[in-house]
This record gives C-alpha cells, structure tokens and sequence, in this order.
C-alpha cells in the first residue's frame, strides 16, 4: 500500500466555507502549577462547531499547524 502526502496546491481547494481566526499562547495552568501555552483556531463565526484537540512534545511553532496554509483551514 503506497501513502501520497497532498501538495499545499491541492489542500489549498479543500477550504471550508469559514474563516479561521487563530488565538496565540493561550494559557492553562495544570494542578500541579506547570503553565501550558497552546494556540487555539476556531471559526470567525458564531456557532457550535465541533472541536479538534492536538498535542505534540515537538513544539507548536514546528509542525504543520504554523505554515502559510494549516488544517485548521
């Protein structure tokens, strides 16, 4: 079974109808004092939507989610 990345050209057509507004650096504090940061992207549009939860020891600036087209788009 062969697995093709798709190129930004194609991810680029397969935009959902609503604009995405990102929050940086969101805080949360766990129980034990240790403050997580994490961006937060959502629908510039009100409403109930459905939420995605993604955690990465690897950073947030360093995966997909930070480049010119992400999917949260």
């Amino acid at each position: 079974m062969t697995s093709t990345v798709p190129s930004s050209e194609s991810l680029e057509s397969q935009r959902g109808p609503l604009e995405v507004v990102r929050d940086d650096d969101l805080a949360m504090t766990t129980r034990d004092g240790v403050v997580l940061r994490a961006d937060v992207y959502r629908p510039e549009a009100l409403g109930p939507y459905p939420v995605l939860v993604r955690r990465t020891p690897y950073g947030k600036r360093s995966n997909d989610l930070a480049a010119d087209f992400s999917e949260a788009h």
